[in-house]
């Protein structure tokens, strides 16, 4: 959707940082518009990093419901050698980001963990084909709760910090956008509306760039899971989403 505006340029995680090209060749691009936006997810650790360097930088940050966020990682499927895994299982999903963030997790957030990141470790030594779904609904409940503790580090560093929150970004599209836009300094442009019109393809998480904003992922937790699997996300991350307003 920002990516659509026309003041702004947005790069995938797959793109910068040390992969292809590094933030700072962005920033420095003449040919890039005013607004450069890098996606965060897997890099959202390195808050003291991004702290001490970019000075004028601001982070949008993307609040979700865990539920509907697990229902979705149990749901993605993605080829890994001769079978298909779940994205909760794939070794290049939770797992691997599970694998690079938890080592980055402050002092108290491991120790409020410390039982999940146990089962955690002895998970991570198991065949990625052998993981059943209890262990996808665990995993993706715990890369919630890790992904999300961040956010209280963010918040601590007073960094300049934007929460939006996915529920009324897809019920009220045109007023949470345009917030979100009137904060960070720039004009109102129908072309966010339009954003599957202006792009196409299939994006990370085999997101189809061409399909519109709607509602139909919000809630879907509730014809997804059993009584057994809600209690078991909430067993994991319970704590943390009711901080954050998802009782």
């Amino acid at each position: 959707m920002l990516d659509s505006h026309p003041d702004v340029h947005s790069i995938d995680e797959a793109d910068y940082w040390k992969r292809a090209r590094p933030i700072d060749d962005y920033l420095a691009d003449p040919a890039l518009p005013a607004f450069v936006a890098f996606k965060l997810p897997q890099e959202a650790r390195r808050v003291e990093e991004l702290a001490a360097k970019y000075t004028s930088i601001r982070i949008l940050w993307c609040l979700r419901d865990p539920r509907d966020v697990v229902a979705s990682m149990v749901s993605l499927t993605l080829r890994h050698e001769e079978s298909k895994l779940v994205w909760a299982c794939h070794p290049n999903g939770a797992i691997h980001e599970l694998a690079q963030a938890i080592p980055a997790l402050p002092e108290d957030a491991r120790a409020k963990l410390a039982p999940h990141l146990e089962r955690y470790a002895a998970l991570s030594t198991t065949p990625y084909e052998a993981r059943n779904r209890t262990d996808a609904i665990f995993t993706g409940a715990l890369c919630w709760g890790v992904k999300n503790e961040f956010l209280k580090v963010y918040r601590k560093r007073q960094l300049p910090l934007i929460e939006v929150r996915y529920e009324p970004l897809v019920t009220s599209p045109r007023d949470t956008i345009e917030q979100l836009l009137a904060s960070i300094g720039l004009p109102w442009s129908e072309d966010v509306l339009r954003h599957h019109q202006l792009h196409s393809g299939m994006l990370i998480g085999r997101t189809d760039a061409s399909r519109a904003i709607d509602q139909t992922k919000v809630g879907r937790w509730a014809q997804d899971f059993s009584e057994g699997e809600l209690a078991a996300i909430r067993g994991v991350c319970g704590e943390l989403a009711g901080e954050l307003g998802y009782q």
